[in-house]
């Protein structure tokens, strides 16, 4: 019983820790959340406008949240205090240079 307790709580460790990534559309616009534990910065890079870094917001201790224009398909990706962070996304492509892309589409 002790080893399946142990398991559990192990499993609920992981899992917590594991970085989640949801979307909000709202009219015309979408939020990209990512809940991501000890970020200190956290960036948005979208085909929108060239992949421009846009800054996400802190909301709450370890949620961010951007907010972009939702009228059309686009592709993107995190920085994560500076490092390239792809999310679990349910749709996603390789990049020109071998990476990988999230695809938003509306």
């Amino acid at each position: 019983m002790n080893k399946i307790v142990c398991m559990l709580f192990a499993a609920i460790f992981i899992l917590g820790c594991t970085p989640v990534h949801y979307i909000q559309k709202e009219n015309r616009s979408v939020k990209l959340f990512l809940q991501i534990p000890d970020a200190r910065d956290v960036q948005l890079a979208a085909s929108l406008d060239s992949f421009k870094l846009r800054k996400a917001r802190q909301s709450g201790s370890s949620t961010w949240v951007v907010e972009v224009s939702a009228e059309k398909e686009f592709t993107y990706f995190y920085i994560v205090d500076g490092k390239i962070y792809v999310p679990d996304c349910q749709l996603a492509e390789t990049d020109d240079f071998g990476g990988k892309n999230c695809i938003f589409v509306p």
